[in-house]
């Protein structure tokens, strides 16, 4: 949802839009989270003369996962992270309380809502947003297969709604459900134990080439589909919802421009 509320943001039609959610309900994932964000280099710990830095916060990140994290992915939200915190407030509307220093982390920089579970708030606001904007939401979905045109970008995808496939000519793809990830048979996977365990996404969310390393045009990922690679063996706590929010605004402008550039 995030991908698609900041794809709208940057000038895309809604009614272009398309969210396919393989169950009953959106964002189901974000009420497991911690109910904070976590940022580093921010103005409130600067006047609460705390040190952290993207360093010492990618450090962190990658002690938390046993140091088996994709580096690249996981400084990506480390750099990001102050943005994701705007993003939220600017966007959703979401007012933080006083910084915390949770577990993993070296010094406070955790972000909880001034009143209430930051991660369920969130949620609250996105379902509000999508409705809103009325973006279309298509339930119960499963992505079946995607095609390429001759120069290997997105061509078109293959869906089951309602039981039924349908062929949806498609220009951009932002992929969320880890449950996908075989269906990406061309993109380059993280894998864990012998087994794919997330996609690995370049610095503008855009998923790359398992042979050549170069990037797939029109497909981005975003979400639960990237976490073992961002997170390694183990999550930061707080992490949840940065990692979201990095990806999937990134996403979503991302597919927004590759899309005005080419239709």
């Amino acid at each position: 949802m995030i991908a698609a509320v900041q794809a709208a943001a940057e000038g895309m039609d809604p009614s272009k839009i398309l969210i396919l959610a393989p169950g009953e309900e959106l964002a189901a994932d974000m009420a497991e989270m911690a109910p904070y964000v976590n940022a580093a280099n921010t103005d409130e710990q600067f006047q609460a003369n705390l040190t952290d830095d993207f360093e010492i916060y990618l450090s962190d990140i990658m002690t938390a996962g046993n140091n088996t994290n994709n580096s690249d992915m996981a400084a990506d939200v480390s750099e990001n992270s102050e943005e994701a915190t705007d993003w939220l407030a600017d966007t959703l509307g979401m007012e933080y309380g006083d910084l915390t220093q949770e577990a993993g982390s070296t010094v406070a920089r955790s972000f909880p809502a001034k009143e209430g579970n930051l991660n369920e708030l969130a949620q609250e606001a996105l379902l509000k947003k999508v409705e809103e904007l009325k973006i279309p939401v298509e339930y119960k979905t499963e992505l079946k297969s995607v095609a390429y045109d001759e120069e290997g970008a997105l061509d078109r995808i293959t869906v089951t709604v309602d039981g039924k496939d349908q062929e949806i000519d498609c220009l951009a793809l932002v992929a969320t459900d880890v449950y996908l990830i075989p269906v990406f048979e061309e993109s380059q996977v993280y894998e864990a134990d012998g087994k794919a365990a997330a996609l690995v996404v370049s610095n503008n969310a855009e998923q790359l080439n398992k042979d050549s390393g170069e990037l797939i045009n029109g497909l981005y990922a975003a979400g639960p589909i990237l976490s073992a690679a961002v997170d390694g063996e183990g999550v930061l706590s707080g992490n949840e919802l940065t990692e979201a929010v990095v990806f999937g605004s990134t996403a979503g402008t991302e597919a927004a421009v590759y899309v005005s550039d080419n239709q």
